[in-house]
């Protein structure tokens, strides 16, 4: 219809502000152990985010220890608080990293991190994207079924 064609666009609806917030104490991020690395998730209270921050504490010393690498969707960003390592992936050379070093990449390419140091090897890691909600349900699961089996009966 021609008044379609010339009536103005819609003003577009101004976001909502749901002001959803997450606070978590130090010692008290929901923690995922595992073999290769100690997940410490911080804002785990929220569900449905846009991002997953994780800190890690990265303990393989080989990519066999891992036991390859892995792939997921969406991004991640990669920060070193202490320690060095290095990014495998398989699609780079191995990428080293130390205290104050940072890389951003696609999580769709398998990767794995391998701690370098003999001090502790820790890292802050934020994962984004569709389906990324399911890294930290997984890991909330895993971390109730922990604590479920460690009550005395």
């Amino acid at each position: 219809d021609l008044k379609d064609i010339l009536a103005s666009p819609e003003e577009p609806a101004a976001p909502i502000a749901v002001g959803r917030r997450s606070v978590t104490r130090a010692g008290e991020a929901l923690d995922a152990d595992s073999e290769k690395h100690v997940h410490h998730y911080p804002a785990a209270d929220l569900l449905g985010k846009m991002m997953i921050p994780i800190i890690i504490d990265v303990q393989a010393k080989s990519v066999d220890e891992l036991g390859g690498l892995v792939r997921h969707g969406g991004e991640e960003y990669l920060y070193v608080l202490r320690g060095s390592m290095e990014l495998h992936s398989d699609l780079y050379a191995p990428l080293p990293l130390g205290p104050g070093d940072s890389v951003y990449f696609d999580s769709g390419m398998a990767h794995g991190y391998v701690r370098t140091s003999e001090e502790p090897c820790s890292v802050l890691a934020v994962c984004a994207g569709q389906g990324i909600q399911q890294l930290a349900d997984t890991a909330a699961k895993r971390q109730r079924l922990s604590q479920e089996a460690e009550l005395p009966e």
